[in-house]
């Protein structure tokens, strides 16, 4: 890492209000120890076998060796300017990055030849995430007793698939599957996507009437949805080979967000102190599962309450689809970008409130500091996303072995509650 302050050069001086300009740049390389021991060992697990009528213990290959596995590496360039003005009330901090990760580790499932099920930890490819991040905070007062700050950040994303070493360099790697019913994969690894983008059929509507199914054609003049009906839910034929099936998922979206960002206010005034975080992403999908449990009619069970504003000859002005158990299967699918929502948020996270007691009313108890508070947590979101909640981090409950595919996909996770807290500070 170097770094070079601008601010201390003699050609510097004439600018009366700067206090401090720094320009840095670093680079570094570093691991991953996020995988599991041992993988480069082959295992066997216990088969219990009947041979001549009476059972046997056996043992079968459950994973096989890899000598050639490595470890990932990632390498990253920073820049970053640093500037003060105004006496240091005013802080502005910028950096800019390129990040590449080679030898990325991934779980890859093995060839149906082998006859062992399950996935081998593999270096699949190169991953390169590159991007911004800004923050200014400005510090100030009002008269003698009052001060404030303002705070703010913004970081940018983009994420890229560069290479694919496992199976060959067009492979991709399917992810999150629904529990078998996601087709080619809900989300996928391939080289030139987001990592872990998702993989889904586009919808266009429903048809409103007989004629827009019939008019609905290939290039032969065959039907492209000959099973379909009137509000049942219309695909684009993507591939454009006359029909819709998991040769039309493509890519519909990333569950990495375009922009994370926050904003910090507060201040205090005669012994009263305040604090407000609001933090919020955008750009950034989600695919609700639970909606399609409840709304697809793939299940028998609970429904959600939406099924009663399905498509009916009654109710033909609607954007939800014909509801049926017994036909309408492509209304079932699973892999459609019918269950994938926005996932971009703004949130109100934090907001304290405190009351520190002046020290000449507590010399007497020998006491030091005495503060009451009130906090608060996830008071306001602002989103346009139908779960409990679009903050969903990753989770290992998706069923996938390397969680990277569990980004953007909503299980029904719990939803993260509004807090009320209070409490004393003391220090005696």
């Amino acid at each position: 890492a170097v770094a070079w302050r601008l601010s201390e050069e003699p050609f510097m001086k004439q600018f009366s209000n700067l206090d401090n300009l720094k320009i840095r740049a670093s680079y570094g390389l570093s691991g991953n120890q996020d995988i599991a021991l041992y993988q480069t060992w082959p295992l066997m697990k216990q088969q219990n076998v009947i041979l001549t009528g009476t059972p046997q213990i056996g043992y079968i290959p459950d994973r096989m060796g890899n000598d050639e596995l490595r470890w990932e590496t990632t390498s990253q360039f920073d820049f970053g300017v640093e500037a003060s003005f105004f006496k240091s009330r005013l802080n502005i901090e910028f950096d800019a990055y390129i990040k590449n990760t080679n030898n990325v580790l991934l779980p890859i499932p093995y060839a149906s030849s082998t006859g062992i099920n399950g996935l081998s930890i593999q270096n699949a490819g190169q991953v390169q995430n590159k991007g911004i991040e800004i923050s200014a905070t400005w510090r100030s007062s009002i008269g003698d007793k009052a001060n404030y700050y303002i705070g703010a950040n913004l970081s940018t994303a983009n994420n890229k698939v560069t290479e694919i070493n496992a199976g060959g360099k067009y492979m991709s790697i399917s992810g999150y599957s629904a529990h078998g019913a996601g087709g080619r994969g809900i989300n996928m690894f391939k080289k030139g996507h987001s990592m872990s983008y998702f993989n889904l059929i586009e919808t266009d509507g429903i048809f409103r009437s007989m004629e827009e199914i019939e008019n609905y054609k290939n290039r032969k003049g065959e039907l492209i949805q000959p099973g379909a009906q009137v509000g049942d839910v219309r695909y684009k034929d993507w591939n454009g080979d006359g029909k819709i099936d998991t040769n039309d998922q493509h890519d519909v979206g990333s569950p990495l967000p375009n922009f994370t960002f926050g904003l910090r206010l507060g201040g205090d005034w005669n012994n009263f102190d305040l604090n407000i975080f609001i933090d919020g992403v955008a750009g950034n999908k989600i695919y609700n599962y639970p909606r399609y449990c409840l709304e697809s009619g793939a299940f028998n069970g609970n429904l959600s309450t939406n099924v009663a504003n399905s498509w009916r000859p009654d109710n033909p002005n609607t954007d939800m689809p014909r509801f049926s158990k017994v036909d309408g299967t492509d209304n079932k699918l699973a892999y459609t970008d019918r269950w994938l929502e926005d996932g971009s948020y703004v949130r109100l996270k934090t907001i304290d409130i405190g009351y520190t007691f002046p020290k000449q009313w507590l010399q007497k108890a020998m006491i030091q500091n005495l503060r009451l508070y009130v906090s608060m947590e996830n008071l306001l979101t602002l989103t346009k996303y139908t779960g409990y909640t679009p903050d969903l981090g990753e989770s290992s409950s998706t069923g996938v072995s390397y969680n990277v595919f569990s980004r953007g996909i909503d299980q029904g996770r719990y939803p993260i509650p509004r807090t009320f807290s209070f409490g004393i500070q003391l220090g005696l």
